[in-house]
């Protein structure tokens, strides 16, 4: 990660006074420096949580709870994957059809999921996650 936004997170989460609960900070990256365009007081929507659990082998929710227990937070069982979520417009064409990359890549994949909400309207979220290094 970039010091530097890291250096701006956590002047964020100072100025916040956040402890003990989930939030999410969104940048966009301009030249060399970053613009903080969005500060949320609640986990990142989609299927991050879902990533996060993924790519760490663990449910991030049963940690939170055991650091409120006053426990320590569980430990990844096995070294963190690659995890991919995807958002691609409803009414775009793409130089390669989702039945395309499922065909080339589709037996690496351990989980396929789809979100279904309104949001589909206008665009469509997919979690595709492997156990692989690579």
């Amino acid at each position: 990660m970039d010091p530097k936004l890291r250096k701006y997170g956590e002047a964020i989460v100072k100025e916040f006074g956040m402890k003990e609960r989930f939030f999410h900070i969104e940048f966009f990256r301009e030249g060399d420096d970053y613009i903080a365009i969005e500060y949320n007081n609640r986990p990142a929507g989609g299927f991050t949580i879902d990533v996060y659990n993924y790519a760490h082998s663990f449910d991030l929710y049963k940690g939170y709870a055991a650091i409120v227990a006053g426990e320590p937070f569980p430990s990844s069982q096995f070294r963190a994957p690659i995890v991919v979520a995807t958002s691609r417009r409803a009414n775009a064409n793409y130089v390669y059809s989702e039945e395309d990359l499922l065909a080339k890549y589709g037996q690496q994949f351990k989980v396929k999921n789809h979100a279904s909400s309104l949001l589909l309207s206008y665009r469509r979220l997919s979690l595709y996650a492997n156990n692989s290094k690579s």
